[in-house]
């Protein structure tokens, strides 16, 4: 065993130096307590770092081809939202690797938004809030609620997500209102459904409700 003559502690494994005063140590090295782990070969910051480089680059170079382009490049412009679309989604995903609801979620409403833009930018025919957004709203909940039984969590630790849910369903009224949407009975089944179910988790889970909230606000 190590020993610090000037801390006068004796210091176990294999040190260079005291960990107190970073003085030298005396004695025979002993072999280490904890095992050392090799470092991953590609660290977080640096997946970060290459995949906003690559994203910056792709944007620089459509932005340049539509200024010198002749005729409007729509494809120019499609290309930099699906870029900005995936360097976010796959922030996203590194952010939140350790928690698969909050992923599904996440990536989902990201994915809804680049729908209804395609699709506006594509000649608005309506058709990602006519069909796609309510379909995929009553597929997330679905979803939601099977990961959270498969994986055997408490009502409560993914309620959350079913109420915003709900909540973001209820701006279909806005393509509605706006005669985006000019079939409205996909979307307005859809929302009927999920304040039901909402209404149903409120009046019988309210317990359950109550207790996601505090958590989820430190309260």
């Amino acid at each position: 065993m190590q020993y610090c003559p000037k801390c006068k502690v004796n210091v176990r494994g294999h040190k260079r130096c005291c960990p107190l005063c970073e003085g030298p140590l005396t004695g025979e090295p002993e072999e280490d307590i904890f095992p050392v782990l090799p470092l991953p070969r590609w660290s977080s910051l640096s997946f970060i770092k290459i995949s906003s480089f690559i994203a910056v680059t792709l944007i620089v170079i459509m932005s340049a081809i539509i200024l010198i382009s002749d005729e409007p490049a729509h494809w120019c412009t499609i290309m930099i939202l699906a870029t900005i679309l995936i360097w976010a989604d796959l922030l996203i995903a590194l952010y939140f690797r350790n928690n698969f609801i909050k992923l599904i979620t996440t990536q989902t409403w990201i994915g809804m938004a680049a729908l209804v833009v395609i699709d506006l930018m594509t000649g608005r025919h309506g058709w990602s809030v006519t069909w796609s957004i309510p379909f995929i709203f009553l597929g997330l909940t679905l979803l939601t609620i099977i990961i959270g039984k498969a994986a055997k969590l408490a009502l409560e630790d993914f309620i959350i997500y079913l109420t915003f849910d709900v909540l973001f369903s209820l701006l279909q009224l806005i393509p509605i209102h706006t005669e985006l949407n000019r079939q409205p009975i996909p979307a307005v089944t859809s929302m009927s459904i999920l304040v039901v179910f909402a209404a149903g988790v409120l009046i019988f889970r309210f317990s359950d409700l109550k207790a996601a909230y505090e958590k989820w606000l430190n309260l």
